[in-house]
């Protein structure tokens, strides 16, 4: 791995490519660029330390510690695991025609106000400490501002309804059910010998959690790479959707270092204030997790990761003891679960038309 990151880091910075790329490169396509790094920045300060949320919260594994391995594994899941997901996001919900058909800047605009609509819903989420979808707040913005941009045609609705609205809706209840189900299974298993298996247990999650941050990474990262691609091929022109290494990089290393400056917010929310978890709860929580969101990156599907743990907390929660769920923090989660696509979409179209009024 360390070979190959290194011959093609080199490549790309002795590359032709790197000198005409800064030469055609308009100051708002560098700027996209930029923005679409902090987006890769912001969803790991906003979702990336929430893979270590049930670990910390059961006291398995020293919190930093935690978060460290956490970032490895979220970089190294964001390089390795293709990018399905990137074309589903790049040139899956707006009409990539439509996109090609519109001058670079008008194009590079849209991409940039989608971003920003995704930042801006990310930011004011994280304040209020709600763990809501970072993966939906981007596509919320492409959405609202696509529409302003090319049109309501111009979305594409049937994959949209399909990758996006389904797996929203089928991510949580799917992730709830095998929660509930794995930890009742284990519970059942193990009955009687709970003192000699936690430890074994303690032990695996920092397997388990490794594997969940790169699962993760594989997922997340890939929403960045998608549009940063999509930018460089306005600029130049191209019908192709091409995810370059340095781009892959690029928002592998931007979602780490937001996953280690995140802090406890969401962590907090997640971890403590739904169900006071112990071992066996994370453990279940992690597996059960791991299963639908590789599963979910295989097929393209940008679902949420911070969904989908916390769908698996109740499920955990309600297996183990369903009147110690906290459902009055979870109701808020779900409200901001469905309040996120709209929301960013309006916002993406009010930074698009902003936008266009700035550079008329």
């Amino acid at each position: 791995m360390y070979t190959y990151i290194r011959v093609h880091g080199l490549r790309f910075f002795q590359s032709h490519f790197l000198k005409e790329f800064i030469k055609i490169m308009t100051w708002i396509a560098i700027l996209t660029i930029g923005v679409g790094f902090l987006f890769a920045f912001i969803n790991g300060m906003h979702d990336g330390s929430n893979v270590t949320a049930t670990i910390i919260a059961s006291r398995s594994f020293d919190a930093k510690k935690a978060l460290a391995l956490a970032c490895i594994a979220e970089f190294f899941g964001a390089i390795c695991l293709g990018t399905a997901v990137a074309k589903t996001v790049g040139v899956g919900v707006i009409s990539q025609e439509e996109m090609m058909a519109a001058d670079a800047e008008k194009g590079v605009t849209f991409i940039l106000a989608a971003l920003l609509g995704g930042i801006l819903w990310n930011i004011l989420t994280w304040i209020l400490a709600l763990p809501s979808s970072s993966s939906h707040a981007v596509i919320g913005g492409l959405i609202g501002s696509g529409i302003m941009a090319f049109g309501w045609d111009a979305v594409l609705w049937e994959s949209v309804l399909i990758k996006v609205i389904l797996f929203m809706l089928l991510s949580p209840l799917i992730g709830f059910t095998i929660g509930l189900g794995v930890y009742l299974l284990f519970h059942w298993f193990f009955t009687g010998r709970k003192r000699e298996v936690e430890s074994v247990i303690v032990r695996l999650q920092r397997a388990t959690m490794a594997v969940l941050a790169f699962a993760y990474g594989s997922n997340d990262a890939q929403k960045s790479m998608g549009l940063i691609a999509m930018v460089v091929a306005m600029v130049y022109g191209k019908s192709e959707f091409d995810v370059d290494f340095w781009m892959m990089a690029g928002c592998a290393g931007a979602l780490a270092l937001g996953a280690i400056c995140g802090g406890f917010n969401m962590i907090k929310t997640i971890g403590m204030k739904i169900y006071k978890l112990e071992p066996a709860h994370s453990f279940s929580c992690q597996i059960s997790t791991i299963f639908v969101l590789l599963t979910a990156t295989i097929l393209g599907a940008p679902i949420s990761t911070t969904q989908l743990i916390t769908a698996t907390v109740m499920g955990v929660g309600s297996g183990a003891n369903v009147r110690r769920v906290n459902w009055s923090i979870i109701s808020k989660i779900i409200i901001s679960w469905f309040t996120t696509i709209p929301a960013a979409g309006a916002i993406g179209a009010l930074v698009f038309w902003g936008l266009r009024a700035l550079l008329a």
